[in-house]
């Protein structure tokens, strides 16, 4: 699950010899204050290459949008680090329109982990858990009681 503490947001790319990382589908669109949780499926790991265009073939054919490029502070269990972040729209014909989002630093089947955004569209803090007795992930905002002053 994917959890929102606040702003607005939306999500991945593709190239060379890069590392690649968990990406994570948002069918339904990102959290936002009015619609805190959104379920986020992991897909095929993905590169953060900055990737804007069109993809000619494939799933995932269609137009894949950037629509943030930036730095995080991303936490993967007890360990912080900076982090490049992707988020895309993508409108892919098999798959039909949605939200991709991967970040540094987040490996294939890590089952939670926490990005700060501290600056643009997306600045806020999320968190990324697994639900009890699935095998799906959703996004959700910190508490405000867990917010940083």
């Amino acid at each position: 699950m994917l959890f929102r503490e606040s702003s607005r947001w939306r999500s991945a790319g593709r190239t060379a010899d890069w590392e690649e990382y968990a990406k994570f589908t948002l069918k339904k669109g990102l959290p936002t204050d009015q619609r805190p949780r959104t379920l986020a499926v992991e897909n095929e790991p993905h590169f953060v290459d900055d990737f804007d265009g069109v993809i000619k073939e494939g799933y995932g054919k269609g137009e894949k949008r950037l629509i943030y490029s930036g730095t995080g502070v991303i936490k993967v269990g007890g360990s912080r680090q900076l982090g490049k972040i992707n988020v895309h729209e993508h409108d892919a014909e098999e798959a039909d329109f949605h939200y991709d989002f991967v970040a540094e630093g987040v490996d294939p089947h890590t089952e939670s982990f926490e990005v700060n955004i501290a600056n643009g569209v997306l600045k806020g803090r999320y968190a990324l858990l697994k639900a009890r007795g699935s095998s799906r992930a959703a996004w959700e905002p910190w508490s405000w009681k867990d917010r940083p002053v």
